[in-house]
């Protein structure tokens, strides 16, 4: 089943300049399994201060309570504002 983890961030712009997303993902990526297949980070097209995390899965089933990796990361980004987090299974993949 393939399924993705949005992690929204609303932060601040000094908090944003402050953020090492790359360490903070590595730091939650590491010792952990199972691991996500990818990860993408996204910009909020009009709003410099929005951040988003996707975390893509091909397991079985979704954690129900989300993946470690998940929580690890949205631990970490509440340090530099608001966060919010959901997950979605895929019902269609058009190519």
């Amino acid at each position: 089943m393939k399924w993705v983890e949005q992690i929204i961030l609303r932060s601040s712009s000094e908090s944003l300049q402050e953020l090492d997303i790359d360490s903070v993902i590595a730091l939650a990526n590491m010792n952990r399994t199972p691991r996500p297949n990818h990860i993408k980070v996204y910009k909020h097209g009009s709003l410099e201060t929005d951040l988003s995390v996707f975390l893509c899965w091909a397991t079985e089933q979704p954690e129900p309570m989300g993946s470690s990796v998940a929580r690890h990361i949205s631990q970490q980004l509440s340090n530099f504002g608001l966060v919010n987090s959901s997950w979605w299974i895929e019902t269609l993949d058009i190519a």
